[in-house]
């Protein structure tokens, strides 16, 4: 894993995400529909500005410099997010600059790798798109869960004591405990 200053593991990246919307089309209605063409791991590096073809048919936006950090009281999630079929970036998208001709437009307000933060996003109603995760992301999320993550060890719940039922049974009915009720 990459170190910085002071030989600390490098917990964040910058990545260039490019949007598209394309129309879709339901019966009479029509509806604007987002998905990710691409995101770039850009490491410690830079971008170009953010740059945008509203005369293409589909609207392309490209966002550069939007930085992933990883936390490692998040490892759970990064590493359920590695667990999975297909190991995916997630970006956390707001509606911005509502345009009557085109319609709403999304702009990423962040970018992660934990499937955790993804899910309650989306149950906050907000707009979460994912694509399959760069090889490179992906080394990097593997070297700092391999670093960092270690199981529960599971804990076997303690049973009542066995040997309380039967002194229950052997004091007088007055002084044994009410059970049930």
């Amino acid at each position: 894993m990459p170190t910085g200053a002071g030989d600390k593991p490098t917990t964040e990246r910058l990545v260039s995400v490019t949007l598209e919307r394309t129309d879709r089309r339901m019966g009479r209605w029509e509806y604007p529909s987002w998905h990710i063409v691409q995101v770039r791991d850009l490491g410690a590096g830079g971008a170009d500005a953010a740059s945008s073809d509203p005369g293409a048919a589909p609207l392309r936006t490209t966002w550069p410099k939007l930085p992933i950090t990883l936390h490692k009281d998040a490892i759970e999630g990064y590493w359920y997010n590695l667990s999975g079929n297909l190991p995916s970036v997630f970006v956390v998208c707001r509606e911005v600059d509502h345009d009557e001709d085109d319609g709403p437009r999304l702009a990423p307000a962040r970018v992660t790798l934990n499937h955790d933060e993804a899910a309650a996003h989306l149950e906050t109603d907000d707009t979460v798109l994912s694509i399959g995760m760069p090889q490179s992301l992906l080394e990097w999320l593997t070297a700092f869960v391999e670093q960092h993550y270690k199981p529960e060890t599971r804990k076997k719940r303690k049973r009542a004591e066995w040997g309380e039922e039967e002194h229950d049974a052997q004091r007088p009915r007055a002084q044994r405990p009410v059970r049930g009720h």
